[in-house]
């Protein structure tokens, strides 16, 4: 039995304060940095069209595509009305992207995709089921980096909502400290690429699920050479 993805309030993890100031001192960073790129739509913007009128959805991107495709997501998609929930570890650093993207207007689960996995996708599952579309990274945070798992399509199963994929490259990066922390450097050209919705039927067999699994990844990858080629 799959442990839950919320520990209970004693044995929650305690931070130590400063997390709270990296936190602040990342959204300023990103205040600074955004306004220099020059971000664009390089493909799907007929698929964005779609999005405006469409229920909730499941946002599929690289965890290296993070900085981008989230600023993206939330400055064109989300609003009261379209809130987007995102799966944040209990761990220091997701405690900082928890913090972060709550003041992005994320709506957050915390949970992880290796411990509790099954509690996680039933949490996104109930955001879903409220309203909420979710932003997934379907190679997780500890990777291996552009190797899709099956948490998304289970995900995207159990909702019965299509997952929407994206990526982005820009012209200029820096590669921070770990494989999943791929940052636009200031003034920087990007651009974002969207791909086709995909339906993920509910009566998915297992072959299914590994078939979907590395067609998501194929997609995926594809609108990663694709903006890449672009920029």
């Amino acid at each position: 039995m799959a442990r839950p993805s919320a520990p209970g309030p004693e044995n929650r993890p305690k931070y130590p304060w400063w997390l709270g100031l990296v936190s602040r001192i990342g959204i300023l960073v990103l205040d600074l940095l955004m306004p220099t790129l020059r971000v664009r739509l390089g493909a799907g913007g007929e698929h964005v069209e779609r999005l405006a009128g469409s229920g909730p959805v499941i946002f599929a991107f690289w965890h290296n595509r993070l900085v981008i495709c989230g600023e993206w997501i939330q400055r064109n998609l989300i609003s009261e009305q379209r809130p987007v929930a995102l799966l944040t570890s209990w761990s220091r650093d997701g405690e900082i992207a928890a913090r972060m993207s709550g003041i992005r207007g994320y709506r957050n689960i915390r949970g992880s995709s290796s411990r509790g996995g099954l509690g996680s996708l039933r949490s996104l599952h109930r955001a879903i089921r409220s309203g909420a579309s979710a932003a997934t990274a379907p190679d997780g945070p500890r990777g291996p980096s552009q190797v899709a798992q099956p948490g998304t399509i289970m995900l995207a199963k159990l909702s019965g909502v299509p997952i929407v994929p994206l990526a982005y490259a820009a012209s200029r990066t820096w590669r921070l400290r770990s494989w999943d922390r791929l940052v636009p450097k200031p003034f920087a050209r990007a651009v974002v690429t969207v791909g086709e919705p995909m339906e993920v039927p509910k009566n998915l067999s297992h072959d299914q699920l590994a078939e979907l699994t590395a067609d998501l990844e194929r997609r995926l990858n594809g609108l990663v050479a694709q903006a890449r080629e672009m920029v």
